[in-house]
């Protein structure tokens, strides 16, 4: 157990002897690895980024939105599909998304039910 313990600490006090012997190509090491994750992040940065531009060029295109804003969220029910919904149905719901809707983080702005 004990010489174990000793080859990892002597692994160790190599590596580190062999950084400061050589402190230039250490440096040049650390850049390289730096440049190298900093080039891996920006691929999915750039991908999320322009995923976001396309979803709000849609929403702002479409023409049957009429004057909603492009993030805006719009609940209905078809009664003829299935059984008509009575309004003491559906007031939780309504409570629900008037006091937590908010939670999303986007202002809620307009508020309309009918």
């Amino acid at each position: 157990m004990m010489r174990q313990l000793m080859r990892i600490r002597a692994i160790f006090v190599v590596a580190i002897r062999r950084l400061l012997a050589q402190p230039l190509l250490s440096g040049v090491t650390l850049l390289g690895v730096t440049i190298a994750v900093a080039l891996i992040l920006t691929i999915p940065i750039y991908s999320e980024s322009v995923a976001f531009r396309l979803l709000n060029q849609r929403l702002t295109e479409r023409d049957d939105q009429g004057s909603r804003p492009a993030f805006s969220y719009m609940f209905s029910y078809i009664g003829s599909w299935n059984d008509p919904v009575n309004w003491e149905a559906t007031t939780d719901l309504d409570t629900y998304l008037r006091q937590k809707g908010g939670d999303l983080g986007l202002n809620v702005t307009l508020f309309v039910r009918h």
